[in-house]
Parts: structure tokens; C-alpha cells; sequence
């Protein structure tokens, strides 16, 4: 099976959404919260609950995060 570019997986249109209903910065519990209020399908909750406890400043900052996390297989 063939993986897909990284950065294109991480930005579902269900994550790219849900940037939209952000303000940043924003931390963990926020982006989980509005994720929560905004029902964003299984895979994306999954991949936000593996961001660490920290203060995001953008949607690029998460999704850097988000990007190293999925590389280090977690």
C-alpha cells in the first residue's frame, strides 16, 4: 500500500475545518474542546489527542506537531 504525502493526510478538510473555528493561541484542551463542539469525525479526534500538553500559536504549528508525532509511529 501506497502512504500519502504527510502533510496532506494531516490536513484533512475535517482538520482544516476545524482550524477555522480556532483562535489561536490555542492549547491542546481548546483544540479538543472545539473539535468536541464542532464533531469532527474519529481520525482527526485520534490524531489531536496524540498533540502534546502545550500552547499552539497556528494551524501550521499543529500540524507540525501532528507531523512528528505520526512520523515517530505514535
Amino acid at each position: 500500500m501506497r502512504k500519502g504525502n504527510t502533510m496532506e493526510m494531516l490536513a484533512t478538510p475535517s482538520l482544516t475545518e476545524l482550524m477555522s473555528h480556532i483562535e489561536f493561541p490555542a492549547t491542546r484542551d481548546d483544540l479538543l474542546l472545539a473539535a468536541r463542539r464542532c464533531k469532527v469525525d474519529t481520525a482527526t479526534m485520534q490524531r489531536l489527542l496524540t498533540l502534546p500538553h502545550r500552547s499552539f500559536s497556528g494551524f501550521w504549528d499543529v500540524r507540525r506537531s501532528l507531523e512528528m508525532f505520526s512520523a515517530a509511529g505514535v
